[in-house]
């Protein structure tokens, strides 16, 4: 009986050995299952903290994403009538004004620019002396704007200004002593768009080479209105023809 007794305890000793390591993995199992959930949390937020780097939080965003959704009417579906869906509000809100004959996203910020320089000019200050770019178009608004100024000083400053590009000669006023103090066209138009850079029969400019960007070509073309002028001239013509 000894002897039966001693081999069972040493097979449910061997048992015992055997089965040990099983318990040991168990608990070491939700270690790992905790391991594995955390790396998927931590790349979670590190995925949230990603996609909200990427969302534009300035005030001009917010403002332009104001200004999309109010566009949108919600009570439209954009699978059944999109046009509505994006632009009835747009339309609802923008009429077109009385002053012009359409009106559109490009013609909305550019009224606003315009309000905006308006208030900037207004509000600005400008040197006398030393002056740079934004006191020379500053004093520029202000002097157009200054109705008080008497119209004799007006007239001299524009005289002034004729002088410079060699008009002083007006044909109204003075008369010009001798007929060869008036400049020809071409030298008058070449004062004018070198002294104030105003272009009246042609568009000149410097621009890169399509050819080779690293060097530079002269341009010239036709005025837009220039354009319109001869387009309609043309067409006029063909009609005429046909």
């Amino acid at each position: 009986m000894r002897t039966a007794e001693l081999n069972v305890i040493v097979v449910l000793w061997i048992f015992a050995i055997g089965i040990s390591p099983a318990p040991a993995n168990a608990r070491h199992t939700p270690k790992a299952a905790n391991t594995t959930k955390t790396k998927v949390t931590h790349t979670a937020k590190m995925t949230a903290t990603s996609n909200s780097s990427n969302v534009c939080h300035t005030k001009a965003c917010k403002n332009r994403a104001k200004y999309i959704t109010a566009a949108l009417n919600k009570n439209y579906k954009p699978c059944e009538s999109f046009y509505d869906h994006v632009c009835q509000n747009w339309i609802f809100y923008n009429p077109i004004p009385d002053d012009k004959s359409s009106t559109s996203v490009l013609g909305g910020i550019d009224d606003e620019l315009t309000e905006n320089l308006k208030l900037i000019f207004e509000n600005g200050t400008y040197k006398t002396e030393n002056q740079n770019a934004t006191d020379k178009v500053l004093a520029s608004y202000k002097n157009c704007i200054n109705t008080s100024i008497p119209e004799k000083t007006q007239f001299y400053a524009f005289y002034d200004v004729l002088k410079r590009i060699g008009g002083e000669y007006w044909p109204v006023w003075p008369p010009p002593r001798t007929r060869e103090v008036l400049p020809t066209w071409d030298q008058l138009y070449t004062r004018i768009h070198t002294e104030f850079a105003v272009n009246l029969l042609l568009v000149i400019g410097v621009d890169k080479d399509p050819k080779n960007v690293s060097d530079k070509i002269i341009s010239s073309d036709l005025q837009q209105n220039q354009n319109c002028i001869c387009s309609e001239r043309e067409a006029h013509e063909s009609q005429s023809i046909g």
